[in-house]
């Protein structure tokens, strides 16, 4: 057994197609190896921003000879459609064919022995086509070469058994050199081991390994906060994003002038992490320091340069984002409303004017519902909500949307519940510390609204990604409403939302159901993903009602119920019974004087008891265990009591009997599907 090890170097890759080509890389390989019957070991992949690699430790040399069956035409076929057979094969003697059965009919088959080869042979044939048919999102050719890679190619390391396998792809021929980080220098690098090539990356200033890289970065940041008395809390999303631009993490710290700290921290935050992908410190209570830092591939003896140089670049950026600051301060806030109506929503439901009218109303009413008593005052605050969007900070920094008019309102002396709901508008999820219930009502009236939008303006959603951010939105409302407990009727919200629409003359043939039957593919998706079974759920969805809370309360309800030992024993009993019953037969009223034995008489009793507690315990849905008081008289029925007699009168009243208790242990749970 030999080792593989392929390595292509090039120009800049970008972050997110790395883990792909990883991915890619692996799968790829691991299946031609499978098809073609070479022997191998697990392939490994990594990758960095210049390079990706990818080797097995174990691959066999020779591939063995191998006997491959081929089926002829049958036994009693004629001499002419043997002798093609064997004219097509090479097959020279009548005695080297053998007679096998298939299905009672009795074939010719030839054993024909492929030669053995070599390894190296089927590699250096099968390469070109292998990293040819990679499936990139984007990709790009150059030069005249018509193979396609991320990035054009530099170089390409490719050794088997410790010598070089020779290929052509994208217009570079293989070969056993490699490069170290080029920052540091440009020499070649021979290499004809998988152990020699991980510690002479290394040597030349290249890890390889992202989580490395990351476990690097971590440690480095970790001692910069214990020296600096800072809190050591970082966004893994960013640590991973900067992991995969460099080769050698180098981290430097630099510091910014006391007078930025003027503009809000999550200002500050912005330009740092999310446009220049810098580490941004925090002290011990929460609040913004002068220090930030950074991650470069560079030499560490260049390091004052690097820093001051990085102090230049977000000194420009801080001064930039002053003065979008100072330029939106000269704007009142009813002359941002009015730039709204020059921009469109979405074609054919109004502009953002209309839009921010309509928020304002539908946050009104998801208010009343969930019983928050707003003012006038508020209420006039309201139709302020999406005035931000027409700011120069917004169109600078487009992820700042709300929280820079959560600021803006604070500096203009609106009540601070205002203020915090403008921030937190377009938050998906609120913590458990978060109580504002008006950032609750606004935030589910920006995402209904958006929706149904969406929906009125005839635009197809596509089946890959979020462009419009209609799933999110829809996600959004359905975590707000369960991890908040609001107890709100969005069929009733959609038709508010229709009304609005109305009101403001704009096209909305919106079919409502049409849109809960999107809500409800998204919170199938979102109970399963968090462990509920799929029928369980299914049971709860309605095609007329969307109340996120109640599908997720009476969901974890049902499943807590039907997992237990007094659950399992009444689904036992349901079943025989729905299996008994139909549906569709019309209910007549009980003859109680035909209730002869007792355990039709005792039946009747708990069905007289059960649907007594159903009617209090309708839409509470907090406890199942009272059902088992039908499962033992059910069963007991069943067993002893004969329903199809011949006396008609008495057949159809227990048939009404047993139907009353399916309908009415319906009405609280659809335990018809959940036996299913």
């Amino acid at each position: 057994m030999s080792e593989f090890l392929l390595e292509i170097y090039g120009e800049e890759i970008p972050p997110s197609s790395q883990k792909f080509m990883e991915e890619e890389l692996i799968y790829l390989f691991s299946s031609f190896f499978d098809e073609k019957k070479i022997e191998f070991s697990k392939f490994t992949a990594y990758s960095t921003p210049r390079r990706i690699i990818l080797f097995s430790k174990s691959v066999s040399k020779i591939l063995e000879t191998v006997s491959t069956e081929i089926r002829g035409p049958s036994t009693s076929a004629n001499n002419k459609a043997i002798n093609g057979f064997m004219k097509s094969n090479n097959i020279k003697n009548f005695s080297q064919l053998i007679k096998k059965k298939i299905k009672q009919k009795e074939y010719y088959f030839f054993k024909k022995k492929n030669p053995s080869q070599e390894t190296k042979d089927i590699l250096r044939e099968s390469l070109p086509k292998i990293l040819g048919s990679v499936r990139w999102k984007k990709s790009m050719r150059w030069s005249n070469f018509n193979d396609r890679w991320i990035r054009p190619i530099k170089n390409i390391l490719c050794v088997f058994d410790q010598k070089k396998i020779l290929f052509k792809f994208a217009g570079i021929n293989s070969d056993i050199f490699t490069f170290g980080n080029y920052h540091y220098n440009n020499k070649k690098i021979k290499c004809l081991k998988i152990s020699d090539y991980l510690k002479i990356m290394k040597k030349n200033e290249v890890i390889i390994d992202k989580d490395e890289r990351k476990k690097i970065i971590y440690e480095k940041l970790k001692n910069f906060c214990q020296k600096k008395v800072m809190k050591n809390e970082f966004d893994d999303k960013l640590v991973s994003r900067v992991a995969d631009t460099v080769e050698f993490p180098n981290i430097f710290f630099g510091r910014f002038e006391k007078n930025f700290l003027s503009m809000p921290s999550f200002l500050i935050e912005a330009i740092i992490s999310e446009k220049q992908d810098y580490f941004c410190f925090k002290n011990k209570k929460g609040q913004i320091s002068i220090f930030f830092g950074f991650v470069s591939n560079k030499k560490k003896d260049l390091k004052k340069k690097i820093i001051v140089g990085y102090e230049k670049v977000l000194k420009a950026r801080f001064s930039d984002a002053l003065f979008f600051l100072n330029e939106d301060k000269k704007k009142t806030f009813s002359e941002r409303i009015k730039k709204l109506k020059k921009i469109i929503f979405y074609e054919n439901v109004g502009n953002l004017y209309d839009r921010s009218i309509r928020v304002s109303k539908l946050t009104e009413e998801i208010s009343k519902i969930i019983g928050l008593k707003i003012d006038d005052k508020i209420k006039k605050s309201l139709e302020y909500s999406n005035s931000d969007l027409v700011t120069e900070i917004v169109k600078e920094f487009p992820s700042l949307q709300g929280k820079i008019g959560g600021y803006y309102a604070s500096l203009n002396s609106f009540d601070e519940k205002v203020c915090l709901a403008f921030s937190q508008q377009y938050n998906n999820s609120f913590m458990s510390r978060e109580t504002n219930k008006l950032s609750f009502a606004l935030a589910l009236a920006q995402k209904s609204d958006s929706i149904f939008g969406f929906f009125g303006s005839e635009k197809k959603l596509s089946g890959a990604g979020d462009p419009y951010g209609l799933r999110r939105s829809v996600l959004g409302i359905i975590k707000i409403s369960i991890e908040k407990e609001l107890d709100i009727e969005f069929s009733k919200i959609l038709k508010e939302c229709k009304k609005n629409f109305d009101e403001q003359g704009l096209k909305n043939n919106i079919d409502i159901a049409k849109i809960i039957e999107f809500f409800n593919k998204r919170i199938f998706i979102y109970l399963n993903e968090i462990g509920f079974s799929q029928k369980i759920v299914k049971t709860n969805l309605n095609n007329y009602y969307f109340n996120p809370y109640l599908i997720y309360k009476k969901t974890k309800i049902l499943e807590n119920f039907c997992n237990s030992t007094t659950g399992k024993n009444f689904l036992q009993a349901f079943k025989r019974l729905d299996s008994l019953i139909d549906d569709n037969e019309r209910i007549i009223k009980i003859d109680l004087s035909l209730l002869l034995k007792h355990e039709e008489q005792e039946l009747h009793k708990k069905i007289v008891f059960l649907e007594k507690k159903i009617t209090l315990e309708k839409n509470k849905y907090n406890d199942l265990s009272f059902l088992d008081e039908i499962s033992k008289p059910l069963n007991n029925f069943l067993d002893k009591i004969v329903v199809n007699v011949d006396d008609n009168i008495l057949k159809k009243n227990r048939k009404m009997l047993l139907l009353n208790c399916k309908k009415i242990l319906n009405s609280y749970f659809d335990f018809s599907a959940v036996v299913k």
